[in-house]
């Protein structure tokens, strides 16, 4: 991939954080780079979202009309992006927690390695952030230990939702994922498919707890993320043995044997 030809967008899926999203947006506008398009992906939202992006003519509105989880968002923001002709999409949260400042920083990595999928490094792990949650570390730590067994890339940061993704060849379309772990599922698929995982150091902002707004649903979504890695270490370990192949053959001969009958 030719640097001439890259064509990065960023995509913000929002889900009700009508309260951050104004000022998310401006700070997009202000540090992407001139005629970068902005797309947001509302995820159904209940809140004051739609009359927030009455605001902003020049940016792009998916709206999904109703709560579909963020990896279905993620996933019409990629589409957009492979159908309009973009070679990277840049993703953000818009809870107030990424700083669209460091946007720069990843459009000079993707220019460095435009086949890398490049992962924003909260920097949880390595130094002290203030009020971020106990929760979110830990959670970080389990994440990093099960990405490195799927992929074999060793990580400091898999839980983040600050990354940019190419384009072109990226397994999007074939993930089961549709929630939360959406975003570790497809961090195998890309090492599976052949893309790099890097990092980068980023900043991030929490807020005290009682002005946190978080849609993560502690039992639910760790029941999913378990399932998720799960299954991709199963397949890792499969393809390690060179089993999963005679898997696929004898359930294809088994599906074609119940046509017969």
């Amino acid at each position: 991939m030719e640097k001439s030809v890259l064509k990065p967008l960023v995509v913000l899926p929002t889900y009700n954080n009508a309260a951050t999203l104004e000022v998310v947006l401006n700070d997009v506008i202000r540090y992407a780079p001139p005629g970068m398009r902005i797309v947001v992906v509302n995820d159904g939202s209940t809140d004051a979202t739609a009359n927030v992006l009455l605001r902003f003519a020049d940016v792009v509105v998916i709206d999904l009309g109703e709560n579909r989880g963020k990896g279905e968002a993620l996933v019409a923001g990629f589409h957009y992006a492979r159908v309009n002709g973009y070679s990277h999409v840049i993703t953000m949260d818009t809870d107030g927690q990424h700083f669209a400042s460091d946007i720069p920083f990843f459009i000079d990595a993707l220019r460095k390695e435009p086949k890398a999928v490049w992962l924003g490094d909260r920097q949880l792990l390595s130094a002290p952030v203030p009020n971020a949650p106990s929760s979110s570390i830990f959670g970080c730590r389990f994440s990093n230990f099960w990405v490195r067994l799927e992929t074999g890339f060793w990580l400091p940061d898999t839980q983040t939702g600050f990354r940019c993704y190419p384009v072109l060849g990226s397994p999007f379309s074939s993930l089961r994922a549709k929630r939360y772990d959406f975003e570790i599922e497809i961090l195998a698929h890309s090492a599976w498919a052949g893309f790099p995982l890097r990092s980068i150091p980023i900043g991030v902002h929490y807020p005290p707890r009682g002005q946190r707004v978080s849609h993560f649903h502690p039992w639910h979504d760790n029941l999913r993320l378990t399932w998720t890695h799960t299954r991709l270490c199963t397949r890792r370990i499969l393809d390690i043995l060179h089993i999963r192949p005679f898997l696929q053959k004898w359930g294809s001969d088994a599906r074609r044997e119940r046509r017969g009958i």
